[in-house]
């Protein structure tokens, strides 16, 4: 609207140039176009013909009508030009789209179902993939095994539970139920997705608060679900244990982790993965009881989270030894790999009469976890440090144990953790142990009593995100160990600053080495 023309003409031809473009039609676009420029050319010849009498003044105004009309059919072309270019990407486009398309339809229908199936879209993609067209529809749904993939939840609707469940067809289901109330028709969910007991293969129940549980234990405290085989259960912070699946049939659970256990018959003798995590006191001996009866065990994993054991003594002898390897049980003696943690306030004495209780004789693998509590309860309590590192004591008596994995973490403590005296608690038979003790000062010096222990036969020593560790120690570790024979093979150092690569290298010339910054 801002444009000014040298006629009527010329205006006339640049809206007509608009029309034309505003109904996509670039073939006529192009040759109205022709006509305007030809015309243009024309005109500036006339004018350069009249130019022969320079004091012609018609000629002068003609020439600056003729370099307005110029300036604005430059920028009609320039629009034109641009339009057209636009369109030209455009047809493009949709012309790639209709190939692939074409192109996708000519495939075997075979073919498109093996795409599909190793496609791993998502749950929202693999809708999408449905409506492409009427293969892609067909195959996606005559192929349950692309819908098995996704697991059943209680943020889907009812709708999506229903329609994920009819398209995976006969095959095996996993879920997860979470305790979110908030969710509208949340109990809806969980009732539908639990109507498919005879399915679930997998079932996790995350969170739960006290109203959560009460509802499954109000609405379904009997389920038989026969192919399920990995179970876990959790609850939120330390709501009121309901248990509500001990009345369940669950005879081919081979995976359970659970928050407070309690031993039950219900877990046939097929488990060979058990991750328990408590937060309160139990009967040891019960689950110890439960663990021996289990001849498929392979992995115990037991964390100790704040429980309170102010009935416990904790004066309670350190180097009290643990029952003769001879009685262990068939559960106990088919675990090789162990895992145990003790976090926070945890009681010391009891947590050594769980270590003690369930002792593996033949445990090749095993980690140890200590998290310590907050940096007050340890600042004038050098007797409470050293209790809680005396519950290494006991793994001395795991004979056949071969790589030990520790971990130390929580608040800095001005108080040393003194490697040597982690020796002295291992079998040994220990070939390699791999230390990770992020804040925590590391000391080499042995006690009064050290000859009466034997230094494990170590291989390869690995410290990971020891940030309080220095070159020295590491020096006087090698000069200790060979001072007994012990020649360490392999020796690794990850995250730890203090420790310089050319320093650790002139310390160890003949060890392995991995150093990363």
């Amino acid at each position: 609207t801002s444009m000014s023309f040298a006629s009527t003409s010329d205006e006339k031809d640049f809206h007509e140039l608009l029309v034309l473009l505003e109904n996509k039609k670039a073939v006529d676009v192009v040759t109205h176009a022709d006509h305007i420029w030809k015309e243009l050319v024309e005109k500036q010849n006339s004018i350069l013909d009249s130019l022969t009498d320079v004091y012609d003044t018609s000629a002068i105004g003609n020439i600056q009508r003729t370099l307005g009309h110029s300036k604005n059919m430059l920028r009609v072309l320039q629009a034109l030009t641009h339009s057209l270019e636009e369109r030209t990407m455009s047809f493009e486009r949709r012309m790639a789209r209709a190939g692939i398309k074409n192109g996708i339809g000519i495939l075997p229908f075979d073919i498109i179902s093996k795409i599909l199936a190793n496609s791993r879209p998502t749950f929202k993609e693999a809708v999408g993939l449905s409506h492409v067209n009427s293969q892609f529809r067909q195959a996606m749904l005559s192929s349950p095994v692309i819908w098995s993939s996704y697991g059943l939840h209680t943020y889907m609707s009812s709708e999506q539970i229903a329609s994920l469940a009819s398209r995976i067809g006969a095959r095996s289901l996993t879920a997860r139920i979470s305790s979110e109330r908030g969710i509208e028709e949340w109990e809806k969910r969980v009732d539908l997705i639990l109507s498919l007991n005879m399915r679930l293969k997998k079932l996790e129940i995350e969170d739960l608060d006290n109203s959560s549980a009460s509802f499954l234990q109000t609405n379904h405290s009997k389920l038989h679900m026969p192919v399920l085989e990995d179970l876990a259960i959790s609850y939120h912070g330390f709501s009121h244990l309901v248990h509500f699946y001990a009345s369940w049939s669950l005879e081919s659970v081979t995976r359970l982790e659970v928050t407070d256990f309690i031993p039950m018959p219900i877990f046939g003798r097929h488990l060979s993965y058990c991750h328990l995590k408590f937060t309160r006191t139990f009967t040891v001996e019960s689950l110890a009881d439960f663990i021996t009866g289990l001849p498929s065990l392979k992995t115990l994993k037991i964390e100790l989270v704040d429980i309170d054991g102010s009935s416990d003594d904790e004066d309670e002898d350190e180097d009290m030894d643990v029952d003769d390897e001879g009685d262990a049980g068939l559960g106990i003696s088919s675990i090789t790999c162990y895992s145990f943690s003790v976090i926070g306030q945890t009681s010391i004495s009891f947590a050594r009469r769980v270590l003690i209780a369930i002792h593996p004789p033949n445990v090749a693998e095993m980690s140890f976890s200590i998290v310590y509590p907050s940096r007050e309860d340890f600042e004038d309590d050098q007797d409470a440090w050293w209790r809680r590192n005396s519950l290494l004591t006991p793994v001395r008596q795991f004979s056949k144990l071969k790589i030990l994995n520790l971990h130390f973490s929580g608040p800095d403590s001005k108080y040393s953790l003194v490697f040597s005296t982690i020796l002295l608690r291992m079998p040994h038979g220990l070939e390699s142990i791999r230390l990770e003790a992020p804040g925590h000062r590391l000391d080499m010096y042995w006690l009064d009593d050290a000859d009466d222990y034997e230094t494990p036969r170590l291989h390869t020593l690995r410290f990971s995100n020891c940030d309080g560790m220095q070159c020295s120690f590491l020096e006087e570790v090698r000069k200790d160990l060979l001072e007994d024979s012990v020649q360490i093979e392999k020796l690794e150092v990850i995250g730890c600053p203090f420790v310089k690569e050319e320093k650790l290298r002139a310390a160890f010339p003949t060890t392995e080495l991995v150093w990363v910054a």
